[in-house]
């Protein structure tokens, strides 16, 4: 009975968020959308928005404290995997790769692309460290910090060697603390 009881919440949840992802999404989430990605089909769009609606019930199921079922996990990893591929490699082919060693590169970013897109780079992998726990691998936190960096750097070659962005060692930094930032975010909502 209970099981029911929790359904139909979450049901009722999902229900309010569909109309309030949509008036953020169409409001804000657009506008910052396109300032670094081009929506150029139907399916890029409503994917973004159905995003927003799954970032919005998750985040009302953890401040309510009420169960994520592991379907909703399953389903929220895929879409931030689909996410990573939009973001990493859903964009024009370029002329050349480079390679890109200075770790003092994020002033160069910082001057060039500006702090949002440095913004970008962290909040991309806050999630992993979640996504991982989410899917119930046999490993320490060691062995977490192993796959992400062996991912890291999965998605820096093929970016490279698919010119589709640069293999940058300023990203990699970057990207390393957002992942201590989501298991800093972990620890506060989901390990009690």
């Amino acid at each position: 009975m209970n099981d029911k009881k929790d359904y139909l919440i979450s049901a009722t949840i999902l229900l309010i968020c569909i109309p309030v992802a949509y008036l953020f999404y169409w409001f804000f989430g657009l506008p910052i959308i396109n300032r670094f990605y081009y929506i150029d089909t139907i399916q890029k769009g409503v994917f973004l928005y159905s995003l927003h609606v799954m970032l919005f019930y998750l985040f009302i199921k953890v401040l309510t404290k009420i169960q994520i079922f592991y379907f909703e996990k399953i389903i929220i990893i895929i879409s931030y995997f689909i996410l990573m591929y939009l973001t990493f490699f859903d964009r024009v082919e370029l002329l050349e790769s480079k390679i890109n060693l200075n770790p003092f590169g994020i002033i160069d970013t910082l001057k060039e692309e500006g702090i949002f897109s440095m913004i970008l780079n962290i909040l991309i992998f806050v999630p992993f460290y979640t996504a991982l726990k989410w899917l119930h691998l046999k490993m320490n936190n060691k062995g977490y910090f192993i796959t992400f960096i062996m991912f890291m750097f999965v998605i820096e070659s093929l970016q490279y060697f698919t010119l589709r962005g640069f293999f940058d060692v300023s990203d990699i930094i970057l990207y390393i603390g957002g992942y201590f930032i989501g298991i800093g975010i972990y620890k506060l909502l989901f390990d009690h």
